[in-house]
């Protein structure tokens, strides 16, 4: 190799190794200030006791949370409607205990916990103002629906008669509150107004019924259903209408999210609380499946999309 050869192939490297740092440089920032980098959005999930981002299109994954507290998990990350904070639960063990409300910036800055009261469990939903989240301790305390105010903390109760409540989420576009009742067996999707006792049913003759989300326009409500092991995602309109299955695939598909534009659901899919299961998207109308992440967490990854 001559001199020149060798000149030129330093100076490509050297270009190349700029790039890297540099494209290094704003993946960290943007997923450190919580923005999407270009053609996708930002998913948070729990995993392995901690809250963590992955970015859509570029498949870039940080934790932001490091065990606040030790021998705790964090997890059912909530965002807010103005996608600047994010709240979560920290406990024992989220299957069947529950925990305390924490609220951190995007970037897993300025962590505080707003609520002393350790009973929250599975699900978080902010009120449309980001002013409120929505909580319950579920089927295994008193099935209620609460309400705590982020800044003072303090909590009211929602329902005046008993919901058995489980899998709360609350309207981006009203004052309505949706969740899955345990009063029969199979569970059903009602909603409920968050400054009165209005319910209505939304699902009838749907067996095995977890967590029902919103869509950014507040028409639809997409959710999990099927037997004790296998699920598919449904959406539905807000009145009850207009039912359809999206995904076939004989396997547990749980937890959807919408993506900011509507156009999208993200979800869990694998094995019902097996280990390993993974985020995946497809169309709002279940076409064009794709997967992810490819992560190991041995459980559930509740993934929800930034507004």
């Amino acid at each position: 190799m001559t001199e020149m050869q060798k000149s030129v192939s330093l100076t490509l490297l050297r270009f190349a190794a700029m790039l890297i740092v540099t494209w290094a440089v704003l993946v960290g920032a943007a997923m450190g200030a919580g923005r999407a980098l270009p053609g996708g959005g930002v998913i948070a999930f729990d995993c392995g006791g901690d809250i963590h981002l992955l970015d859509v299109s570029r498949g870039y994954e940080r934790s932001l949370t490091d065990k606040i507290e030790t021998g705790l998990y964090s997890f059912s990350p909530a965002w807010s409607p103005d996608g600047e904070r994010i709240a979560f639960i920290v406990g024992t063990d989220y299957e069947f205990l529950g925990g305390r409300i924490y609220v951190m910036d995007m970037n897993g800055g300025n962590v505080r916990q707003i609520s002393n009261v350790a009973y929250a469990f599975n699900t978080l939903s902010w009120s449309p103002d980001s002013t409120h989240i929505a909580f319950g301790p579920g089927t295994r305390v008193d099935g209620n629906i609460y309400v705590i105010d982020v800044e003072s903390g303090y909590i009211t109760q929602v329902n005046r008669e008993p919901v058995q409540a489980d899998w709360l989420m609350w309207s981006p576009t009203r004052s309505e509150i949706a969740f899955v009742s345990w009063n029969s067996e199979n569970g059903t999707i009602f909603t409920i107004a968050s400054d009165r006792n209005n319910i209505q049913q939304i699902t009838h003759n749907i067996s095995y019924i977890f967590r029902p989300a919103w869509s950014p326009d507040g028409n639809q409500i997409a959710f999990s259903a099927g037997s004790e092991i296998l699920h598919e995602i449904y959406v539905i309109n807000r009145d009850g209408s207009n039912l359809r299955q999206l995904t076939n695939n004989n396997m547990s598909n749980l937890n959807p999210t919408w993506s900011p534009d509507g156009q999208q659901i993200a979800f869990e899919f694998g094995q019902f609380y097996g280990d390993n299961p993974q985020i995946y998207t497809m169309n709002a109308d279940g076409t064009n499946l794709r997967q992810l992440t490819h992560v190991f967490c041995a459980r559930p990854l509740v993934p929800v999309w930034r507004p």
